[in-house]
C-alpha cells in the first residue's frame, strides 16, 4: 500500500509532507496573535527595555555610541539584552537629537596628487592597468 501510494505521489509531482498537509489541514485559530505580540520567555520586559534606553540615552549626551555604552554596561556585569535588541531600541527612540555624529575624514584630507610617471624606453615604467595610462 505504502509503495503504491509513494509512486502515486511521485507520479502527480508532489513529496508526501505536501500532500499529508493537502489533506490534513491545520484547524484555524479564531484570534491569531501577531508574532510582534506574542510573549516568550526571552522578550525584554518594560523594565528592561527602560534601563537599556536610559543608559543608550546617557551615553549619547556624553556623545558615545549604542556599542560603546553596551559594552560598558557588560563591563559593569549588567547583561539586559543582545547588541542587536540595543540597536533595536536605540532605532525606535524618539529623542534622536543627543545621538552622536559620526566623524567623517571628508574635509580633513587634501585630494592626492594624481602620480606621474614618465618613460623615455621600453621596460621603464609598469602598470597593473592600462585604463588610466595617458599616451600621445
Amino acid at each position: 500500500m505504502l509503495g503504491s501510494q509513494r509512486k502515486a505521489l511521485a507520479l502527480a509531482g508532489l513529496s508526501r509532507s505536501t500532500w499529508h498537509y493537502r489533506h490534513h489541514r491545520r484547524r484555524a485559530r479564531a484570534d491569531p496573535i501577531p508574532q510582534s505580540q506574542r510573549d516568550y520567555p526571552s522578550r525584554l520586559s518594560r523594565g528592561e527595555r527602560e534601563q537599556i534606553e536610559e543608559r543608550i540615552l546617557g551615553g549619547w549626551s556624553k556623545q558615545v555610541s549604542v556599542d560603546h555604552s553596551f559594552a560598558a554596561a557588560w563591563d559593569e556585569g549588567v547583561m539586559l539584552g543582545s547588541r542587536r535588541s540595543w540597536w533595536r531600541i536605540a532605532g525606535e527612540l524618539k529623542y534622536q537629537a543627543l545621538r552622536p555624529k559620526i566623524p567623517t575624514h571628508a574635509g580633513h584630507k587634501s585630494p592626492r596628487p594624481v602620480p606621474v610617471v614618465t618613460a623615455t624606453a621600453p621596460g621603464q615604467a609598469w602598470s597593473w592597468d592600462i585604463t588610466d595610462l595617458f599616451s600621445p
